[in-house]
């Protein structure tokens, strides 16, 4: 009887060790899926909400204007604050090729200013989402200030395409 006892609780164990190896595979598979997905909702985000604009273009020109008038407000806020929720529209280029990429504010010092790449470039190789990049704040195109998930500042952009 005894040893049917040992034999059992062998069996337990290798039951254990077996089913923590399984759940372990199975957690680990979910966060990589979860990873992967979150890559996938921003590339599609992007490719979704991504469009042409020229330099040119009234909504941009006017944007631009308004961005200038709030600008000063923008980084006295930054400066209270430096939050996640500071965002700038900068016309990036790389090798000839221009895009209008918001970046994630990330530090601002006079006309120097660095912030994260915050949208899947459509044209660049180099650039990347999530890369840290130099700009000159004063040449935004738009800005956005963001506190508790609501937009307190700017997105002018795309207010004024809506019209």
């Amino acid at each position: 009887m005894s040893n049917i006892v040992i034999i059992l609780n062998l069996m337990s164990q290798k039951f254990k060790t077996i089913f923590l190896s399984f759940t372990f595979v199975i957690v680990m598979c979910l966060y990589a899926c979860n990873k992967s997905g979150k890559q996938n909702t921003q590339d599609e985000w992007d490719k979704n909400n991504t469009r042409e604009i020229f330099s040119d273009n009234p909504d941009l020109v006017r944007s631009k204007e308004l961005t200038k008038e709030k600008l000063p407000y923008f980084i006295s806020e930054f400066n209270k604050d430096r939050g996640d929720g500071f965002y700038a529209k900068l016309k990036l280029a790389e090798s000839g090729k221009y895009e209008h990429i918001w970046l994630r504010i990330l530090s601002i010092d006079g006309e120097n200013s660095s912030g994260v790449i915050d949208n899947e470039p459509t044209y660049f190789n180099e650039i990347k989402y999530g890369d840290t990049v130099n700009v000159n704040i004063n040449e935004a195109e738009d800005i956005m200030i963001y506190k508790n998930d609501s937009l307190i500042l700017g997105g002018y952009l795309q207010k004024l395409s809506k019209k």
